[in-house]
């Protein structure tokens, strides 16, 4: 079983996730997280800033059900909105309109516990590019 400093480290974890920068380093990562209890995911996301407003949430539900890291109910799904909407206020989404974002997204479950991490690049224009990051973290 895991200790208490190992299950409150969720957010940290779901960070180097969504850090990774290749498929193969994703899947070892996700491997060994599997290996020890937790539940995992990666989607992408992209566009300008108000697609990714609107399709975010849409797009972390999904990859949530379609990984089995939360089951079809309103308390879980409202948990991932919750933990999703913390993570997008990282993001700087209410920059200028005409912004564009494109990350990738990791969400880590353990036991009723759920992180969700965005990392990825935003500019007004292509020589601009930014870092964002976001983390939501939320109790089921």
């Amino acid at each position: 079983m895991k200790s208490e400093s190992e299950i409150r480290g969720i957010g940290r974890l779901a960070l180097l996730l969504a850090l990774t920068l290749t498929n193969e380093e994703e899947e070892v990562l996700k491997k060994e997280l599997s290996e020890s209890g937790f539940l995992c995911a990666v989607t992408g996301i992209g566009g300008d800033n108000e697609e990714i407003k609107r399709r975010i949430n849409m797009a972390v539900i999904g990859a949530c059900l379609n990984n089995n890291i939360i089951d079809k109910t309103p308390r879980e799904i409202h948990s991932v909105i919750h933990a999703t909407l913390e993570a997008k206020e990282g993001l700087l989404l209410s920059a200028p309109s005409g912004g564009n974002f494109a990350g990738k997204i990791a969400i880590i479950r353990h036991n009723d516990w759920l992180a969700v991490a965005i990392y990825g690049h935003s500019a007004m224009h292509v020589m601009t590019n930014h870092e964002r990051v976001g983390l939501g973290i939320m109790h089921i």
